[in-house]
């Protein structure tokens, strides 16, 4: 059990809105009740809840959903209670824990909290550290904090307290047998303009619509506050607002969570300057931007879809609340003015659907499965769709993470405490068991640069960059996207080689903190395995092994096709890539394109020292008394390796299938049985015996090879005829199936022209099909079966001629 923090007297925190429902906090918290507090905008109950916590004696996690809430609300509490940061109030966010021992509120982001529950993080848990556990703006319904919910729940937690602005309250009060509270803010009037543009939210023209909404927004008072999707369009408003003369008085600041903390930090400082803040919706909630007096919203947001196995970053309209939220912004000091850049006769969705029901959920089972529990039986306020479950399992499985009755594995419990996605995780597991290279490289550097690399949010590098240093330009000859991010974060400079700051920062953090994890010391070489990359990835999935398609760009691993990216270093004629990162785009009809943003080449001989590729049984024969065949491991066409051998197995049963229908194998006995299978369909079909369907002779050997068996090649002696006699399902008298076959002829022999019969029964017409011969005359009908009752008509090649109607 962790020591409690000093008791220190707190000073009595300012007057908000939110205190008009401290009696009745006072009174749940009294009676031990769960609570759910659900208060506007700008009231103040992420700083003061907290504060009424610790004011109990009580140690406080708060959860925020975001890094920048984390560090500015800790800031700012910190400041009111006249603590040093990190003393008395701190925060945890990854790669930046600022808080001690006598922390007695801390704000951390749902991934830290994670981690702290999983029995091997060496870190405080949750029950030994903090006794009050608050959610913070759950309206979010982020993936983690919607597990954090439902850990609470299954480990029995009744001090909970879950908090938004805008909320199902009452369902969730109900979902966790807890008090709801409402408060009130003070939210000033704010006026809403609807721009005259597109009828959605649309990219369409976005710089210029928002060039023009900041030049109205100059007229009203206060900075002006504008939302956008992404870093890209951040990036590309700033540079056209920055041109303008009009706007040089005004200082442009961008805001979101891959900024380094002390940029972002800055649009939450006093100015006397006016701004103009460009942000993600990372400004949406939690913390006061002082000063805003206008929001100008693009009403779009990039969101994770999953569907059916396939997960696409895509840009799509915000939801009502979101829009509430993001036009709320401008009205929590003074009357504010929100313009809209899409029609008002926009019908957006009314809640953000949650990231439990659109988010890929490899991560979040694995996570659950470390604490010893199920994804499925967790009580969850949206439970996620099955398959998308099932598909993180078999994911998680095919990883070794998981072991066949989905309980975690020692390889699984490795990989969950490194904070990247499991595959790269795996892979980097897959690196450190590679033999030392020479003189003394570890593919596990590499393999580290290269994750750290791909999974700071964005790709470090810029593109489309005029006049590439020669340093970048050296990472690209070896034509590999790999070597380039790893040389990159390795040797890179921001302002020198055209790389993302903020990402390169984030990176290297991250490079470092796997490092620790991993026990990794020494120094970073200075050139790159690639051929040991390759391996690692292949031992940890082997799905990352593309051949490319021939005569196409394509590459292929027969369960997916990639594309090059755009800006991909891939020479064309590469035959064979790994795939380090796949980037999925999903048109307006729904049609999803795979593309290879990261790509390590490699040949096709190493594959096939690696052993992959899918078998494939090829020309089997009989020699000396059992079957013999070739076996070819086949990659998008292209065979990687052969061997002769006497097949076992399932390619045992079908090398004889192939021989049974051949002919190569008991001929006699097979057509007779061909026959016969023929006879009966026609049977079952003209005696309208009710139930079955057509006997197919293809899968009846099938089953026959099954019902004997048969299992290895050399057991060739133990097949038999009288296994394979085709027996009539209904027993009927023998001469009156010799009178059927007789009547009903499968072939018509006349002279040196023979026909086959078509029956429809149902019709009761009967189609002689010229197979053999070269007269072009009909057959007099008194040289065919009878057929009574019925049509006959002869045809050749597309022609059709009526004999009897």
């Amino acid at each position: 059990m962790h020591e409690r923090p000093r008791d220190r007297t707190w000073p009595e925190p300012p007057a908000l809105p939110i205190d008009a429902v401290r009696p009745a906090f006072a009174l749940a918290r009294a009676a031990g009740r769960r609570l759910v507090i659900t208060a506007p905008t700008g009231s103040g109950k992420s700083t003061l809840v907290p504060l009424w916590c610790a004011a109990e004696g009580k140690r406080v996690l708060v959860v925020e959903p975001r890094r920048v809430a984390c560090r500015s609300l800790a800031r700012h509490v910190a400041e009111l209670m006249g603590e040093e940061l990190g003393k008395g109030v701190g925060y945890a966010v990854r790669h930046e824990p600022n808080f001690g021992g006598e922390s007695r509120v801390v704000f951390a982001t749902p991934g830290t909290v994670l981690r702290m529950l999983q029995p091997d993080s060496g870190g405080p848990s949750l029950r030994d550290r903090w006794d009050t556990l608050v959610l913070d703006e759950f309206h979010e319904r982020q993936l983690d904090t919607d597990l954090l919910l439902a850990f609470a729940m299954a480990m029995g937690l009744e001090d909970l307290i879950v908090m938004s602005a805008t909320l199902e309250a009452e369902r969730l009060g109900v979902h966790l047998g807890a008090e709801v509270i409402e408060g009130h803010g003070r939210q000033y009037p704010v006026t809403v303009e609807h721009d005259e543009g597109p009828s959605v939210p649309s990219v369409q023209h976005l710089e210029a619509r928002v060039h023009d909404a900041v030049q109205r927004a100059v007229g009203y008072a206060g900075d002006i506050l504008v939302f956008l999707p992404g870093r890209g369009e951040i990036q590309s408003c700033a540079d056209v607002l920055r041109r303008q003369s009009s706007l040089q008085a005004l200082e442009v600041l961008p805001l979101h969570g891959a900024l380094p903390p002390e940029e972002q930090d800055r649009p939450f400082a006093p100015s006397a300057r006016r701004r103009i803040i460009l942000s993600t919706n990372v400004a949406e909630t939690s913390v006061t931007l002082p000063g805003v007096g206008v929001v100008v919203d693009a009403g779009l947001v990039r969101q994770t879809r999953y569907h059916r196995g396939s997960s696409a970053l895509r840009l799509v309209p915000i939801a009502q609340d979101s829009a509430e939220q993001r036009r709320g912004r401008a009205g929590r000091l003074r009357p504010g003015h929100c313009i809209r850049l899409w029609s008002q006769a926009a019908r957006l969705d009314a809640v953000t659907p949650p990231e439990m029901l659109r988010e890929e959920l490899t991560d979040a089972v694995l996570t659950v499965a470390c604490c010893g529990l199920d994804l499925r039986t967790l009580e969850l306020l949206d439970p996620p769709r099955h398959y998308a479950v099932d598909a993180a399992v078999d994911e998680l499985e095919r990883l070794g993470c998981l072991d066949g009755r989905g309980q975690i594995t020692p390889i699984g419990r490795a990989v969950a405490r490194l904070p990247v996605h499991p595959m790269l995780g795996r892979m980097l597991l897959a690196a450190a068991a590679l033999p030392v290279g020479d003189p003394g490289h570890a593919p596990v550097q590499d393999a580290i640069d290269l994750v750290a690399a791909l999974s700071s949010g964005r790709s470090i590098l810029l593109t489309g960059q005029g006049g590439l240093s020669e340093e970048r330009m050296e990472w690209m000859g070896p034509r590999c996207e790999a070597t380039q991010l790893i040389l990159a974060l390795r040797f890179g400079k921001a302002g020198r080689d055209a790389l993302r700051a903020p990402a390169l920062v984030e990176a290297r953090k991250l490079a470092e903190q796997l490092r620790r994890l991993m026990g990794v010391r020494g120094q970073k070489p200075t050139a790159v395995d690639r051929e040991a990359l390759v391996r690692a990835f292949v031992t940890a999935d082997p799905r990352t092994a593309f051949a490319q398609r021939k005569r196409n760009t394509a590459y292929s691993n027969e369960g997916m096709e990639v594309r090059p990216g755009r800006d991909s270093l891939i020479d064309p004629a590469c035959e064979a890539v790994v795939v380090a990162d796949i980037h999925t785009d999903k048109d307006r009809s729904g049609r999803v394109t795979h593309f290879a943003s990261c790509a390590i080449p490699t040949t096709l001989r190493l594959f096939g020292e690696l052993g992959l590729g899918t078998e494939v049984m090829d020309q089997p024969r009989r020699e000396r008394g059992r079957i013999v065949c070739v076996v070819r491991r086949v990659l998008a066409g292209h065979t990687l390796g052969e061997r002769t051998t006497v097949p076992t197995g399932a390619m045992a049963r079908e090398a004889l299938e192939v021989l049974l229908l051949r002919g190569s194998v008991l001929r006699t006995t097979i057509e007779r049985s061909k026959q016969d299978i023929a006879w009966w369909n026609l049977y079952r079909r003209w005696a309208e015996l009710s139930g079955g369907e057509d006997v197919e002779l293809e899968a009846w050997v099938r089953e026959r090879i099954d019902a004997i068996g048969f299992s290895a090649g050399d057991e060739l002696a133990l097949v038999i005829e009288d296994d394979f006699v085709f027996q009539w399902p209904v027993a009927i008298p023998t001469w009156d199936r010799e009178k059927f076959e007789r009547d009903f002829p499968l072939e018509v022999h006349l002279g040196d022209v023979v026909y086959a019969p078509e029956y429809a029964t149902g019709r009761r017409i009967v189609t002689l099909v010229q197979i053999q011969g070269s007269s072009k005359k009909n057959p007099p009908l008194h040289y065919l079966p009878h057929w009574p009752g019925w049509t006959i008509q002869v045809k050749r090649g597309n022609a059709i001629s009526l004999l009897r109607g």
